[in-house]
């Protein structure tokens, strides 16, 4: 039986979208992003969890950026032309923040069905116990120095 190119092709593409619409939404890069984010800021959790359930359900990602600075009172200075902020300030601290959001929204595909926030919040509950895990086993393995030096194979002279 001959497969034509374009028949190859087509059975191919019908493979790759069926693999990506079954596969884990906890490895899209959007959903891992806004897991660290609050992992990092855990004080922000509610105003991530809303500008998460504003980009995911709305048609407007850049609103709910705008929305999100507002919330955690971050206030861009003069425009195109502002001075930036004091370096190490917490004004610089939340314009990285809003920046990760900014960043966050735009990894966000339209017509894909993103997890609510309450299985993000599951997430980075799970997500923090595995970190506290395996943090953990590694304090509890023993670190010790090999016999011979670092990574060296000649033995030591006698």
């Amino acid at each position: 039986m001959k497969i034509t190119k374009s028949k190859l092709r087509r059975i191919i593409k019908e493979e790759l979208n069926r693999v990506v619409e079954s596969s884990d939404m906890s490895q899209d890069r959007a959903v891992k992003q806004i897991v660290r984010a609050i992992q990092i800021n855990p004080h922000l959790t509610e105003e991530y969890l809303n500008a998460w359930e504003k980009m995911t359900t709305g048609d407007d990602p850049a609103g709910a950026v705008k929305e999100f600075s507002e919330a955690i009172g971050y206030v861009p200075s003069g425009g195109i032309f502002g001075t930036m902020p004091e370096r190490g300030s917490e004004q610089e601290h939340l314009m990285s923040v809003v920046g990760g959001v900014r960043f966050m929204s735009r990894r966000i595909k339209s017509g894909v069905e993103y997890p609510t926030s309450e299985e993000i919040s599951e997430m980075v509950t799970t997500s923090t116990e595995d970190m506290k895990k395996a943090r953990a086993a590694r304090a509890e393995r023993p670190q010790g120095r090999p016999k011979y030096g670092i990574g060296g194979t000649h033995e030591r002279w006698n």
